[in-house]
């Protein structure tokens, strides 16, 4: 997913209505990241994880 097209559907979507279901590799100016981001609301990987770990 594109990183410019990531971040509007994040701007659309409401994050805690996401049950990040699927992710896919982030793509900056046509190139691959190291990073994944979640295919429905564009939020990284990282910051899901890092987030369900400070809950517990």
């Amino acid at each position: 997913m594109n990183a410019k097209k990531s971040q509007n559907t994040r701007k659309d979507l409401h994050r805690d209505t996401c049950g990040h279901p699927s992710f896919t590799r982030q793509f900056v100016m046509g190139e691959p990241t190291q990073e994944y981001i979640c295919a429905h609301c564009g939020k990284s990987m990282a910051s899901i994880l890092g987030s369900q770990q400070m809950r517990h």
